[in-house]
C-alpha cells in the first residue's frame, strides 16, 4: 500500500512537472505539517521555492534535506546535490556529492557532479585529483575525461589540457563534446592551426543540429524599430557588462526596441541596472533551451545577439532553433561559434583583419562586421578609485590579473624573460583562483618551472569587491598581458587605473584583442609583434620612471576620451551594424 505522505510528495513532483511550483510548495506544508523531518517533502519544497526564487528558503529546507535524508541512499543524495547546486557552488553541495561517491563508487553520476562543483567553485587541483579517482572506479566515463581536462586548463596548464582533450577526441569518437572543447583549449593552448578551432566547432554542430529543429517565425514586419535581443548569463557584475551596459543603455529607441534575456539566476545591482536600462527585461535563467527560444520567438525579435558563445551559461543550444530572424554573436566568446544559424559575428579591423596579416573570414563561420575603428567601448564601475601614483623608489613592479587558464607556460617563459631583462623587478599577480592554497602551491611550481624564482614574485588573494580589486592596481607599475588568449577586460581596468599594459599579437582574434584596445587607447606602440619586441617594450617603459609617472597621471583621461571610452559613437557603429544586418537579410 502506498504511503499517503509519499503519495502527497509525488502529487508535488507532478505539480513541478506541470510548472505549478507554489502549488507544489503548498502540498509539501501540508506533508511537514504532519511529519517536519520527511526527508522527500524537503527535498521537493526546496525544489518549488527556487523555482520561484525565494532562494533562503529554498537553501533552508535543503540544508533541512541533507540532516533527515534516508541512511545509506545514494540516489536521494544525489538529487538533493543537484538541486542544491542551483543555489551556487560551495562547500555543503561538495560535501552531500561526497557522501554519494562513499556510499557508491562505482556511479559515474556522482563523480561527475562531484568535480562539476569543485570547478565551479574554482577548486581546480582539487577537481582534476576527483576526475582522475573517478576515472581509477568508472574507466570508462569522457565525461569524467572531460572534467577532468577543464580542471587541467583551469590550472592553466593549457597545453597540457591541449594533449589530453585530445586523446580524448580520438579515443572516444562519437563524443560529441570533446571536439567543441577541443577548440574552445586552442584560445588558450595555440598548438593547432586556428583552422582547427574552426574545424572542431563545426564537427560539433554537424553531430547536434539533426536533434534541434529550426523554428518557424513570423514574416519580418516592415514597420516600427528593430526588436533587438541580447541573450547573456552576464547581465550582473561580470566583465561582460562593463562593455554592453553603454550599448544597451545608449542604442536608438527610435531606431531599436531592445529586450534583455538574462539567463543567470545570480543577480545584483548591476542586473537591476541594465533592467532598467532596457525596453523589456527578461529573465529566463530556470527555462531549458526551448523554453528560452520559445520566450525569443513569442517576443517576435528581428535580430538576436548572444554574449555568451559557448562559455558557461551560454544559450547557444537556443540559438541552434534560430527563434529569430538574425542571429549574431558579440563580446562574450572570443572565436566563432561554428554554429551554421549564427549568421554574424561582431569584431573590428585589429582583432579580425581583412586578407592581412591573415584572412580572419576564413576562419569563422559567421559573417565577420567590423564596428572599426574599435569593436568594445568600455565603461568603468563607478566604483573605481582614483589612480594613485607610484613611489620612485624601490623595485619596478610588473603585474598580471588575468585568469588562471590564461597563464599558460608560454605565458609565463615570456614573463620570465621580462623578469630577467630587468633586474631586481618583481611580479605580482591575482586571479580569483589564487584564493585555494593548493592552487597556490601548484602555481609557484609552475612559475620555478618557467624560471621564476618565488622570491620575485607575490600573489594577491581573492577581493571581495571591485574597488579592493582596483586599489590593487596602486601596487603595479606596468601590467604584462597573457598570450594567446589576451586580457579585455584586465587591459581595460589597467589603463583606467593609470597602468600600461604590454600585450603580444599573434594570428587570430583571441591573441590580437590587446592590440585592438591598445590601438584604440592611442598605446598601439605598447603591442609587440614578437617575443623580443614584447620584452625590449616593458624593458624600455621600466627603464624611466618620470614616463611612468607621467603615463599614469594623464592614461585614465587619456583612454575615456579616446573611442574604446566614447559610448555614444560606440552605440552609433553598433546600430549602424544592426541596420546592415537587418537590411542585408531583407528586414528593412
Amino acid at each position: 500500500m502506498t504511503d499517503p505522505l509519499e503519495a502527497m510528495v509525488l502529487k508535488a513532483l507532478d505539480m513541478i512537472d506541470a510548472e505549478r511550483a507554489a502549488d507544489a510548495e503548498a502540498i509539501c506544508r501540508r506533508v511537514l505539517a504532519k511529519a517536519p523531518h520527511y526527508p522527500h517533502a524537503l527535498r521537493v519544497i526546496s525544489n518549488a521555492l527556487f523555482l520561484q526564487r525565494k532562494y533562503a528558503a529554498a537553501e533552508h529546507y535543503g540544508l533541512l534535506a541533507e540532516q533527515h535524508a534516508p541512511k545509506n541512499d545514494a540516489h536521494f543524495l544525489y538529487s538533493l546535490a543537484r538541486q542544491l547546486r542551483q543555489l551556487g557552488p560551495n562547500e555543503r553541495v561538495t560535501r552531500v556529492f561526497r557522501k554519494c561517491v562513499a556510499l557508491d563508487p562505482t556511479e559515474k553520476e556522482y563523480h561527475i557532479g562531484l568535480t562539476e562543483n569543485l570547478l565551479a567553485m574554482d577548486e581546480h587541483a582539487e577537481a582534476a585529483a576527483t576526475a582522475r579517482a573517478g576515472i581509477a572506479h568508472v574507466p570508462t566515463s569522457p565525461d569524467l575525461r572531460f572534467n577532468g581536462v577543464v580542471a587541467t586548463l583551469n590550472l592553466g596548464r593549457a597545453e597540457e589540457a591541449a594533449v589530453l582533450v585530445d586523446d580524448l577526441a580520438t579515443n572516444a569518437p562519437k563524443y560529441t563534446p570533446a571536439f567543441l572543447l577541443r577548440s574552445t583549449i586552442q584560445h588558450y593552448a595555440g598548438t593547432m592551426p586556428p583552422a582547427q578551432a574552426l574545424k572542431d566547432a563545426q564537427t560539433y554542430w554537424e553531430r547536434e543540429l539533426p536533434n534541434l529543429p529550426p523554428m518557424a517565425v513570423p514574416a519580418p514586419r516592415k514597420a516600427g524599430p528593430l526588436r533587438v535581443g541580447f541573450v547573456s548569463p552576464d547581465f550582473r557584475e561580470h566583465s561582460v557588462a562593463y562593455f554592453i551596459e553603454p550599448i544597451i543603455a545608449g542604442l536608438d529607441r527610435a531606431k531599436f526596441h531592445v529586450v534583455c534575456y538574462m539567463s543567470c539566476p545570480q543577480q545584483d545591482v548591476v542586473s537591476v541596472r541594465i533592467s532598467k536600462a532596457c525596453d523589456l527585461w527578461r529573465d529566463v535563467s530556470l527555462g531549458t533551451y526551448d523554453a528560452v527560444a520559445n520566450r525569443v520567438r513569442d517576443d517576435d525579435i528581428d535580430i538576436l545577439i548572444d554574449l555568451a558563445g559557448h562559455t558557461a551559461g551560454g544559450n547557444m543550444l537556443a540559438f541552434a532553433r534560430k527563434p529569430a530572424r538574425v542571429h549574431a554573436t558579440y563580446l562574450g566568446y572570443p572565436g566563432t561559434t561554428g554554429l551554421p544559424t549564427m549568421d554574424y559575428r561582431l569584431v573590428d579591423s585589429q582583432t579580425d583583419p581583412a586578407g592581412s596579416p591573415y584572412d580572419a573570414q576564413a576562419l569563422a563561420n559567421e559573417r565577420l562586421v567590423r564596428l572599426d575603428p574599435s569593436f568594445l567601448c568600455y565603461s568603468p564601475s563607478p566604483l573605481a578609485p582614483p589612480v594613485a601614483q607610484r613611489e620612485a623608489s624601490g623595485p619596478i613592479v610588473f603585474g598580471s590579473f588575468n585568469a588562471m587558464k590564461k597563464t599558460t607556460h608560454h605565458t609565463m617563459r615570456l614573463w620570465s624573460r621580462v623578469l630577467a631583462a630587468v633586474p631586481d623587478s618583481r611580479l605580482v599577480l591575482k586571479n580569483s583562483s589564487l584564493k585555494s592554497d593548493s592552487l597556490r602551491a601548484d602555481f609557484f611550481a609552475r612559475l620555478a618551472d618557467a624560471g621564476i624564482a618565488k622570491d620575485r614574485v607575490e600573489l594577491f588573494r581573492f577581493t571581495k569587491s571591485t574597488r579592493e580589486h582596483l586599489e590593487l592596481y596602486s601596487r603595479v607599475d606596468i601590467a604584462l598581458d597573457t598570450y594567446p588568449y589576451h586580457g579585455t577586460t584586465t587591459t581595460c581596468e589597467s589603463l583606467y587605473m593609470g597602468v600600461p599594459v604590454v600585450s603580444l599579437a599573434g594570428d587570430s582574434h583571441v591573441c590580437r584583442v590587446g592590440l585592438s584596445v591598445l590601438h584604440a587607447a592611442g598605446c598601439g606602440e605598447w603591442c609587440a609583434t614578437s617575443e623580443d619586441r614584447y620584452v625590449a617594450i616593458a624593458k624600455s617603459l621600466a627603464a624611466d620612471r618620470a614616463a611612468l609617472a607621467r603615463t599614469r597621471a594623464t592614461l585614465r583621461d587619456r583612454m575615456m576620451a579616446s573611442s574604446i571610452g566614447d559610448a555614444k559613437a560606440m552605440c552609433e557603429r553598433f546600430g549602424h551594424a544592426l541596420e546592415f544586418m537587418a537590411r542585408e537579410k531583407g528586414l528593412i
